[in-house]
């Protein structure tokens, strides 16, 4: 799996959604240019709500990690880009 990275410059405001391409935030990540790309907003998990699901990439486009953040969290962030088709991706799951 490789993603193609073509951001030019910050964009404003959007709103969250499925295949938004937020920077990563402070530490060495940030420094390196990685990104975090949301994959799924899970349920209740926890007692604020919602939870963020990212695939964590580097300027490359190569997976480097996950993590995830509630949503009340990423509302506050400005994306960098987007992913077309990330949220019409469906996989399936079978016995080999």
């Amino acid at each position: 799996m490789k993603f193609t990275v073509q951001v030019p410059e910050l964009r404003g405001a959007a709103p969250v959604r499925i295949g938004n391409v937020y920077p990563c935030r402070g530490g060495r990540p940030a420094s390196l240019g990685y990104m975090h790309i949301l994959i799924a907003i899970a349920g209740e998990r926890f007692p604020q709500g919602q939870t963020g699901l990212f695939l964590t990439v580097n300027r490359d486009g190569e997976p480097v990690g996950v993590t995830q953040y509630g949503m009340h969290v990423v509302t506050d962030w400005t994306p960098v880009g987007f992913v077309d088709g990330l949220d019409d991706l469906e996989l399936t799951i079978r016995a080999e």
